[in-house]
C-alpha cells in the first residue's frame, strides 16, 4: 500500500520564544508546530514539569492539543522536572524503546561537562504499513557524536523496517561522521531546493546560518521534498520533509 508522511523535525529550545526575548511561550511554539500539519512529529530540547517551563508537561499540552500519540525520552534531570526529546504522531504507536547513548568520560583538562544522550526507536503502524522513527539529539564533542554515530548505526542494523531518522545532531554535513551516516542513510537535504540551513533561526552579528537538524531516510522510504522555512519560534529552523512509501 502507498502512503504519503509528513514528517517535521524541530528543536523546540523548551518553548522558549527567540523573537521576543526568549520568554516561554507553549501556544507560540503550538501554533508553528500545527502550522505543518504533519503525521509524525521529532521534537529536541522538551521539558516536563522544569521551574524554567513553569512545571508544564510540554509533551503531554502538545499531544492533547494535536490529539496526537507521543512518546517522550527522558535524558537528564532540569529545575526539578525532566528533559529531553520527543515523538507525537497521529499514527498508533506499536511499540517504542529507549536506548541510552553511551556517556563519555569527564574532561579534566578542558572542564567540559558532557550531557547524557539517548535514542528511542519506535514503531509506527501509519495505516497499515509499519514505520521505524529513531529519535536523537547528539552531544556536542566529537567523542559524544562517535559513540552516538555507532548507537545510531547498530539500530538501523537491527531492523530492516522503513525507517526515519532525525534530530539536532549538532554537526555540519562536512563532518566525517555525518557522511559515515549517510553512507548508509539517505540524507533528505538532498530534496531542498535551497540549502536546509537550520540553526541559528535569528542570525546575530556576524554569524552565519548552518545545518545541524537532519532528517534521513532508510529502506523503502521515498524523500518527495524538503524544506527549512524561515521560521523565527525557537532558536532552531523547523525541518520539514514529504516521504512516501
Amino acid at each position: 500500500m502507498y502512503i504519503k508522511i509528513k514528517f517535521l523535525q524541530y528543536n523546540i529550545a523548551a518553548c522558549r520564544n527567540f523573537d521576543r526575548n526568549n520568554v516561554v511561550d507553549h501556544a507560540r511554539t503550538l501554533e508553528t508546530i500545527k502550522s505543518f500539519n504533519a503525521d509524525i512529529i521529532t521534537l529536541n530540547e522538551v521539558d516536563r514539569f522544569t521551574k524554567r517551563s513553569g512545571n508544564a508537561d510540554q509533551i503531554e499540552f502538545f499531544a492533547n492539543e494535536l490529539g496526537y500519540n507521543s512518546f517522550f525520552a527522558h535524558t537528564i534531570d532540569c529545575q526539578g522536572g525532566k528533559y529531553g526529546i520527543a515523538l507525537l504522531t497521529r499514527y498508533k504507536i506499536v511499540s517504542v524503546e529507549q536506548i541510552r547513548i553511551p556517556d563519555t568520560v569527564y574532561n579534566k583538562e578542558t572542564g567540559a561537562i558532557h550531557e547524557s544522550r539517548t535514542l528511542y526507536s519506535a514503531i509506527l503502524d501509519a495505516d497499515g504499513t509499519p514505520v521505524r522513527v529513531i529519535g536523537t539529539h547528539y552531544g556536542l564533542t566529537h567523542e559524544e557524536q562517535e559513540k552516538a554515530v555507532d548507537a545510531t548505526l547498530k539500530l538501523i542494523d537491527a531492523d530492516d523496517c522503513p525507517t526515519v531518522f532525525s534530530g539536532d545532531l549538532n554537526m555540519t554535513p562536512d563532518n566525517p561522521l555525518i557522511k559515515k551516516l549517510s553512507e548508509k542513510l539517505f540524507d533528505t537535504m538532498a530534496l531542498c531546493k535551497e540549502e536546509c540551513l537550520t540553526f541559528p533561526s535569528i542570525l546575530k552579528d556576524d554569524q552565519r546560518r548552518v545545518k545541524i537538524d537532519y532528517v534521513f531516510t532508510h529502506g523503502a522510504v521515498k524523500t518527495e521534498f524538503a524544506e527549512s522555512p524561515d521560521v523565527r519560534v525557537s532558536d532552531h529552523k523547523p525541518y520539514f520533509c514529504e516521504l512516501s512509501i
